[in-house]
């Protein structure tokens, strides 16, 4: 068994890309993605690995929401993502299923 028990769908950019700080905006994240799935009965972000998880979540603000420039440096020093660019989302990214079922 492993010791990480957090979920990826539910964790904020911040975390995703291992950001130092924490604040109850973080927290506030994870119930609004809880919150989603409760309504829709479907997870809002299902990304495979913390970069899917960072442009699905782009991808969702339709880039209107940027990271702000702590989080992009963060980003890019994260040896993680070393030889990787912010994710940017292609059109056909834009296709989610907003409705609820019945």
């Amino acid at each position: 068994m492993t010791e990480y028990v957090s979920t990826r769908w539910y964790r904020a950019p911040e975390l995703l890309i291992e950001s130092a700080g924490y604040g109850t905006g973080i927290d506030i994240w994870a119930i609004g993605c809880i919150f989603v799935e409760l309504i829709t009965g479907k997870p809002l972000f299902t990304g495979k690995n913390d970069y899917e998880m960072l442009k699905l979540i782009l991808t969702m603000f339709n880039c209107s929401e940027e990271l702000p420039l702590h989080l992009k440096t963060t980003f890019q020093q994260n040896n993680l993502f070393s030889s990787l660019r912010l994710p940017e989302p292609s059109e056909e990214d834009y296709n989610f299923d907003l409705t609820l079922d019945a």
